[in-house]
C-alpha cells in the first residue's frame, strides 16, 4: 500500500493496480478497505466499479465519526488498547492546540486492557478524562482505578459520562481535537439500574445548541 494522502476528511493511496479516493480515513481503515477490494477483484468486479464504490462509501455512524468542527469533536467504537492507540495516533498527527480524550472500559469484561488503555491514553492525548462506559454490575470508580494503573497522574476522572464529555467540551477552544471513544454509535449505556437511553453524540449536540 503506497498512502499517497491521509487527510482528515479523506484519503488517497495506491493498492496493486487501484489508485483510490475514498472519505475513509486512518491507516486501520484503509487497511479494511484493501481488504475488501482484494475480495471484490477475486469476485470478479469491474476495476471501475471498485474505485467508484469506495469513492462513494458512506461514513460509518460511530467510527471516526465528526459530530461538530472547531473544535473537532470525533466519535468512535474504539475500546480495546489497539483500538484507542490507532484513533489516537491518527488524529495527534493534525492536531493544532491540544487532544483531549474522553474514554472509559466496561465492567464485567476484561480487566487487564484496563492499565494498557491507561498507559496508551497519557503517553498520546493532552488530556485525558476517564469516565464510565457500561459499567454493568461493576462498580465504575473500581473500573476508573484500574486505568488509572496505566495513567501518569495527569488524568481526570469524572464518574457521570455525561458530565465527562460536557467538560471536554467547556474547557477546549477552537483549534482543539476531542475523542470520545469507547461508545461509538450505541444509544444506550448498561450500568446497575439495567439499559439507559443515552448516546454520546446527544450529549454533544445538547451542549451546542443554540450556540
Amino acid at each position: 500500500i503506497d498512502i499517497v494522502q491521509l487527510g482528515l476528511e479523506h484519503s488517497m493511496f495506491i493498492y496493486r493496480e487501484f489508485l483510490i479516493y475514498t472519505n475513509q480515513v486512518a491507516r486501520c481503515n484503509i487497511y479494511n478497505l484493501c481488504a475488501c477490494i482484494s475480495v471484490l477483484k477475486h469476485l470478479g468486479f469491474k476495476h471501475s466499479d471498485i474505485t467508484l464504490s469506495c469513492k462513494q462509501l458512506s461514513t460509518i455512524k460511530g467510527r471516526f465519526e465528526v459530530v461538530h468542527k472547531e473544535p473537532l469533536v470525533v466519535i468512535d467504537y474504539a475500546h480495546t488498547a489497539d483500538a484507542l492507540y490507532q484513533i489516537l495516533s491518527f488524529y495527534r498527527m493534525f492536531r493544532q492546540n491540544r487532544l483531549v480524550i474522553v474514554f472509559g472500559c466496561g465492567g464485567n469484561r476484561d480487566s487487564l486492557k484496563r492499565p494498557f488503555m491507561g498507559k496508551i491514553a497519557c503517553e498520546l492525548a493532552d488530556v485525558v478524562i476517564l469516565t464510565e462506559d457500561n459499567s454493568r454490575r461493576e462498580d465504575v470508580v473500581n473500573i476508573i482505578k484500574d486505568i488509572q494503573k496505566g495513567c501518569n497522574g495527569r488524568e481526570v476522572s469524572i464518574v457521570s459520562r455525561v458530565d465527562a464529555i460536557k467538560y471536554a467540551l467547556t474547557i477546549v477552544d477552537k483549534n482543539d481535537i476531542i475523542i470520545i471513544a469507547g461508545k461509538g454509535h450505541e444509544s444506550y449505556i448498561l450500568n446497575d439500574l439495567g439499559y439507559q437511553s443515552f448516546a454520546d453524540v446527544d450529549v454533544v449536540n445538547e451542549f451546542y445548541k443554540g450556540r
